[in-house]
């Protein structure tokens, strides 16, 4: 069994236990049943707005809705993190992964930005979608810590490059000499990343840099570990793409679901039982 048949067949047993029914696919039918807290209207709104087709729809007429699936890297997303800002704890996520903390100006779900404003929409119709954005007061030098989140993800194959577009606007990569070495490399079909993402990593940079700055956000790589060699090698490329990155100055960083419940738990303790033993119960047992 491979690390995502692995995972996936955690979440079936997470279910059973749990006594929640879902189809052959590992799909609730029920949208609340996924989740430790429904959604509300401002939360549901920004997953509409998004173009992942998280709660279907928006791509295809009757398109089932991604974040039904118990696998669902959304529904890990929402479960950690919808918890944190309705009862205004997100300074405990900044603090626990040595991220600065102060006053948080907006939060939101899905956050979109564009790729460039000169070449939108015609070259890049399409803008970065970051799972998570928290936005500090604009008057600071870091405006913005962005959180892309993955599950099951990272152990299928992800040998896909930048489009040529990309590549083809120079301006794009001013200070990021690193990254586009990379991102020529993977289009040459090289550079030797199977199971990271690098590709939509780059996209992440360059549209959080048209937004805020070459140093103004930091983009924060948050995963789920498992083991086996799908599994190391993830982690071996996830290091070579942050070494690559922060050679250009880019402020990024990597974490695991691993680590951050568990510092949650000892941060925010039994005053927050109910929400700790679910993440645990479900994602670490």
């Amino acid at each position: 069994m491979n690390a995502q048949s692995r995972l996936r067949d955690k979440q079936r047993k997470w279910a059973d236990r749990a006594g929640i029914h879902y189809d052959e696919a590992r799909y609730v039918s029920c949208l609340k049943d996924n989740l430790f807290e429904p959604l509300n209207d401002e939360m549901r709104s920004e997953f509409e707005g998004a173009d992942g087709g998280e709660l279907g729809g928006k791509r295809k007429e009757g398109e089932r809705k991604k974040m039904c699936a118990l696998h669902s890297s959304s529904a890990l997303c929402c479960n950690v993190f919808s918890y944190l800002r309705k009862n205004d704890l997100l300074g405990d996520f900044l603090d626990v992964c040595g991220l600065p903390v102060g006053r948080i100006a907006s939060v939101r779900f899905e956050g979109r930005f564009r790729i460039t404003d000169k070449h939108q929409p015609a070259r890049f119709p399409r803008p970065a979608n970051l799972d998570l954005v928290i936005e500090y007061p604009q008057d600071r030098d870091l405006r913005a810590v962005a959180v892309e989140s993955k599950f099951t993800e990272p152990y299928e194959a992800h040998a896909r490059p930048l489009r040529p577009a990309y590549l083809d606007v120079a301006e794009l990569w001013q200070g990021l000499g690193q990254c586009r070495t990379l991102a020529a490399e993977m289009a040459r079909g090289g550079a030797g990343f199977v199971h990271l993402d690098a590709a939509q990593l780059i996209k992440h940079i360059l549209a959080l840099r048209n937004n805020y700055g070459p140093r103004g956000s930091i983009l924060l790589y948050l995963w789920y570990d498992e083991c086996g060699d799908e599994a190391q090698l993830h982690r071996e490329e996830t290091d070579r793409f942050a070494a690559t990155a922060t050679a250009d100055g880019v402020r990024f960083m990597s974490m695991t679901y691993q680590h951050l419940v568990p510092a949650l738990v000892q941060r925010l303790g039994a005053a927050h039982k109910a929400y700790l033993d679910y993440l645990v119960g479900r994602y670490l047992a």
